[in-house]
């Protein structure tokens, strides 16, 4: 899967659990609490993104996570490593 659909995936599931933002608004360096998003939308977002995507990772995974563009780019290395690339 590239980048840009991962990308896309991770802005379905932002404005899935922010319905105020949409997708178009959202880019790589916009952090999710600057988004309006708290600890409990923010585990959301990780949990149904990884569920798009097919993955299982732990959330503690997640912690180093600084904004959009961070959080695409622990996906595509998660999705990477899963499909043995």
């Amino acid at each position: 899967m590239a980048r840009e659909q991962i990308c896309d995936v991770v802005k379905e599931q932002i404005v899935n659990v922010l319905p105020h933002l949409s997708k178009d608004r959202i880019a790589a360096p916009m952090r999710l609490k600057d988004l309006g998003a708290d600890s409990v939308a923010r585990a959301d977002i990780y949990a149904l993104t990884m569920e798009s995507l097919g993955l299982d990772l732990p959330l503690v995974a997640f912690a180093s996570v600084a904004d959009v563009g961070g959080l695409v780019d622990l996906l595509c290395g998660a999705l990477e490593i899963a499909r043995g690339r």
